[in-house]
């Protein structure tokens, strides 16, 4: 592999230590927060769900954010939830991260990344902190998960409205401010 090449890929590896650096403490942040403020909470699983991670880390991430908007009866967000988790459960993003985890993905340089450091000290932390699991039942995992989602967006669909108001627009790009945890739309948000 060439150096450039090399350089590129490390460049690749610092945005996902990024990524999951910020998603890590959102999801810290929620936990947290939990019992105390229960809107706050919810608004920050939403967040939790944009962070750019693996398919199988933001498939866990959507089954999270669908059972706390369920439990706020904000119906009609929980289903954009069930969509998005039902989409990436249909394609094989998250099979082929199960074959990796597998050790069947021979990408030698990403393997090197992998295997790096950083990489491996935010794996073990967000093993750690979320309770996440990477074993051999991942698939069996997945299928659980669309068949719960399919199960909430039907009763979403009988009754798609939210109970409660939160600060999270869901069509509308943003980056999360890591210090504050709020959205930093991209585009014009009118005011609620």
């Amino acid at each position: 592999m060439t150096a450039i090449a090399m350089v590129s890929h490390g460049d690749v590896c610092c945005v996902e230590c990024r990524e999951y650096n910020i998603a890590l403490r959102t999801e810290m942040k929620r936990r947290e927060i939990n019992t105390a403020e229960p809107q706050r909470a919810a608004e920050l699983a939403a967040y939790f769900t944009h962070a750019k991670l693996e398919p199988y880390h933001t498939a866990l991430a959507l089954g999270s954010a669908m059972r706390i908007f369920a439990k706020l009866k904000n119906y009609n967000s929980c289903a954009t939830f069930c969509r998005r988790l039902l989409e990436l459960n249909s394609t094989q993003k998250v099979w082929e991260y199960s074959a990796m985890l597998h050790g069947i993905w021979t990408n030698t340089m990403h393997s090197y990344c992998l295997n790096s450091s950083k990489i491996s000290f935010l794996l073990v932390v967000l093993m750690s902190v979320t309770g996440w699991v990477m074993i051999s039942d991942i698939s069996f995992d997945t299928l659980q998960m669309s068949d719960s989602a399919r199960q909430m967006l039907a009763v979403c669909e009988r009754n798609p409205s939210d109970a409660v108001q939160l600060n999270y627009d869901p069509r509308n790009p943003f980056d999360l401010c890591s210090i504050t945890f709020t959205p930093i739309y991209r585009y014009f948000q009118m005011p609620p």
